[in-house]
């Protein structure tokens, strides 16, 4: 058994749209938040604390794959028409 994680795209015709792309999108906007928190730390002295910053990049679409039909990508799940992953 493999979760639907791992066949979920990370949108249905932008970034990241094939199957198994969720898991990029993470690492990049992980990567992202990392690189905006290390500047915001060095520049103005904020006290970041990394560990919520990777947590939250990772976790941000924990719901995304419930949202898609995995068999059609570009069309929603039967939850997905009722609950999109942005709310």
């Amino acid at each position: 058994f493999q979760p639907p994680y791992v066949f979920s795209p990370a949108a249905k015709k932008a970034y990241h749209s094939y199957p198994g792309g969720v898991f990029d999108h993470l690492i990049s906007t992980t990567n992202t938040a990392l690189s905006i928190a290390t500047q915001l730390e060095k520049i103005y002295g904020y006290n970041i604390d990394f560990d919520t910053i990777i947590s939250a990049g990772l976790l941000h679409d924990i719901m995304k794959p419930i949202t898609y039909n995995l068999k059609e990508s570009d069309k929603n799940s039967p939850i997905g028409h009722y609950l999109d992953h942005l709310t």
